[in-house]
């Protein structure tokens, strides 16, 4: 009974940030599917966002055109991310030993993006509030020497806007794999150890292979 009633005491939207073992028993035992389109859907806008940013796309193409890769591209690679992902970690975790289904993976996988995307929006508010849709250009030292007055002032602002921005990138990054891992070993009924290195595989392989071909595609 006691048990019972802790569970029904979980919101996932809070929890999954202090208790993601108990938060993932919770969504596994009543509805593995539970806001999973919409974790997933807006993880992929915002990562979308994210990458518009960090590759100045503004110098290439119009905002609608921006408009039109966050609303299409975002939605679309957030959905392929998660089910390529969970399949990677349902593979080697059978190798290791575990039986869950792969719905629950996507669930873990799902709930892992919350505290992410949180902590990725709260990185890009400052630079969205000081430079609005140019934050998607590179910025044109002449007009932010005219608007700040000073270059040096404009310098520090950047890099204080750049550092902040990329300190709540990372961690929202450990946060995802930290979650991951402990929402794995749950459905997995692995160790946190035992799942921590099976996400350490994945994600790890999966970071030397986007490395390679960065690589190779220099070289060609």
């Amino acid at each position: 009974m006691s048990e019972e009633f802790a569970s029904a005491e979980i919101n996932p939207w809070w929890h999954i940030w202090v208790q993601p073992r108990q938060t993932i028993r919770h969504l596994v035992d009543t509805d593995p599917k539970m806001h999973f389109w919409v974790l997933v859907i807006f993880y992929g806008l915002i990562r979308a966002v994210s990458t518009g940013i960090q590759a100045s796309l503004g110098d290439i193409f119009s905002p609608r055109q921006i408009a039109g890769f966050i609303l299409i591209a975002g939605p679309l690679a957030g959905v392929i991310g998660v089910y390529f992902t969970a399949s990677l970690l349902e593979l080697v975790s059978r190798l290791l030993g575990g039986q869950t289904e792969s719905q629950h993976i996507r669930t873990v996988l799902a709930w892992a993006t919350l505290p992410m995307v949180v902590l990725v929006i709260v990185g890009m508010l400052p630079s969205l509030a000081v430079f609005g849709s140019g934050v998607f250009t590179q910025p044109d030292a002449r007009i932010q020497q005219l608007f700040f007055s000073q270059g040096n002032a404009t310098d520090l602002l950047s890099r204080g806007l750049l550092g902040w921005s990329a300190g709540f990138e990372i961690i929202g990054s450990i946060y995802f794999l930290v979650v991951t891992a402990f929402g794995l070993a749950e459905v997995q009924n692995f160790s946190f150890w035992k799942a921590a290195g099976t996400v350490f595989l994945v994600f790890g392989g999966l970071f030397l292979s986007v490395i390679c071909l960065a690589s190779y595609g220099l070289v060609v």
